[in-house]
């Protein structure tokens, strides 16, 4: 007989699973005010407080800039409730929803650890599929953060928002799309990585700089970006990551049913650098990398890899 194949959304229910609970193990804490530092994590802006703020806050406040009190936000795929906290700090009514069992279970249990009461109180975690919220159910804000680009059909989604969305409502975007991220991307974050005195295991790599060691290295870091797997280790997250990367194909199909108030890109190679710094110089090299990294995006040097995006409901 054969076995019955199990659906993509419960594998990627599956594999968040996995990943918050060893993230948890850890003793990850999921507050971006949060001083704790995650030295677990190997290449990330949330192992230390200081990159936290220059990647993750700055995303946030983006969403928070675009939201009102007491409006009713939709925070699709959620995780582990950190854009929900931020949103309830302002007094901001978030309904969080995420396919991972696990992630809501912890989502919940931090929203008393970390939120006083009154707080608490504007947040509502569901485990829950975007396509199953009752359409009788209407919101004024509904945010994919990080989000979208595990999801299949763009116009299904888009869809569905507009059913739950209200009169004028907005939608807002912060995702990484990685169709942006060009062979020259790659090569700059190599030649930075390398000269970072404080990059990770940066001892080891200056041993080899022949012209093959260095195309090797542009073509892993380039795969890296991509979260393309290799046979050694894998970078892609979920089975569904990488579903959407096509920023031209999502702008377009989004200005077809809503009215574009805003968008622009950022993070041509940021947060996979400032992830891996290490030393006593980690915050110089950051602040450097984020302001030469808006630079290169100003000046079109290279393209920014995560879409910033408000729209209004037509």
């Amino acid at each position: 007989m054969k076995k019955n194949k199990v659906n993509p959304v419960e594998l990627e229910a599956r594999a968040f699973d996995k990943i918050v609970a060893q993230r948890i193990q850890k003793g990850f804490v999921p507050d971006v005010e949060s001083k704790k530092s995650n030295l677990f994590l190997y290449n990330n802006p949330w192992r230390y407080y200081f990159t936290k703020q220059i990647s993750v806050k700055k995303k946030i406040n983006f969403v928070l800039n675009h939201c009102k009190k007491n409006q009713k936000v939709l925070d699709v795929g959620c995780g582990l409730g950190t854009l929900s906290f931020e949103l309830a700090k302002k007094k901001i009514f978030s309904t969080g929803i995420d396919i991972s069992k696990k992630s809501i279970f912890f989502a919940n249990s931090f929203k008393k650890k970390l939120l006083n009461k009154n707080n608490a109180n504007y947040i509502n975690f569901l485990q829950t599929d975007l396509f199953k919220i009752n359409e009788k159910k209407k919101f004024d804000v509904i945010i994919f953060f990080k989000t979208f680009h595990h999801l299949g059909n763009i116009n299904k989604v888009l869809y569905k928002v507009l059913k739950i969305l209200k009169k004028n409502g907005k939608l807002i975007l912060v995702e990484p799309l990685r169709n942006e991220f060009k062979f020259e991307n790659a090569v700059y974050a190599y030649v930075l990585r390398f000269l970072s005195t404080t990059w990770i295991n940066q001892q080891k790599k200056m041993k080899k700089i022949g012209k093959n060691d260095i195309k090797r290295g542009i073509h892993d870091i380039y795969n890296e970006y991509h979260y393309i797997a290799n046979k050694k280790k894998g970078f892609d997250q979920s089975p569904m990551d990488n579903s959407i990367n096509d920023p031209k194909r999502l702008v377009g199909l989004i200005k077809k049913k809503f009215k574009i108030n805003q968008h622009y890109f950022t993070d041509s190679f940021k947060d996979k650098l400032i992830g891996g710094l290490r030393g006593k110089r980690y915050k110089q090299y950051s602040i450097f990398f984020d302001h030469f990294d808006e630079i290169l995006i100003e000046n079109k040097i290279l393209n920014g890899t995560v879409l910033h995006l408000v729209a209004t409901k037509k």
